[in-house]
């Protein structure tokens, strides 16, 4: 029995050191050179965004003198400068989305800036699910979904 743990132990170690030997080998001066150069070409520079004193949004102003309003204007002005996937990615669906939104608001007399909500609740994202069960663009609860005409069950979800 001591005997079969010993092989065990051995192949174990051998394998163990087998496979180590790409990461002690691979390593070369060439790439870590090009690493340093990329490191050296690469200039990124993050600066504050003025913030507005006041901004309008479906057709009221918001003021933005109270702390915790400037605040998360400021935060989602830098998300939206500097996360650039993010921001593309929406840019994206809002030109597939907006389109089809904008005449129905129009129809029925709501503030064109609402289609913002979509954005902020969903990131324009079908298929987008809360942790308490909203869904869809606008995150709808089922009973909300319910309540506007949409249909709700297990199999089609118009949220």
């Amino acid at each position: 029995m001591k005997k079969r743990n010993v092989n065990i132990i051995a192949a174990f170690t051998f394998v163990a050191g087998m496979s180590c030997i790409p990461f002690l080998f691979g390593h070369t001066d060439a790439n870590t050179e090009q690493i340093i150069v990329a490191g050296n070409e690469a200039f990124y520079s993050v600066h504050s965004i003025d913030v507005p004193q006041a901004i309008e949004f479906a057709e009221q102003t918001v003021d933005l003198m109270r702390y915790d309003c400037r605040e998360r204007m400021d935060r989602e002005l830098m998300a939206f400068s500097y996360m650039h996937s993010s921001t593309m990615l929406m840019i994206k669906r809002a030109n597939r989305y907006f389109p089809v939104v904008e005449p129905i608001l129009k129809e029925n007399g709501v503030p064109d800036d609402f289609k913002y909500l979509m954005t902020i609740e969903s990131n324009l994202n079908v298929e987008a699910r809360s942790p308490a069960g909203a869904a869809g663009l606008w995150q709808f609860m089922a009973t909300t979904g319910r309540e506007f005409g949409l249909e709700v069950n297990n199999n089609i979800d118009e949220r």
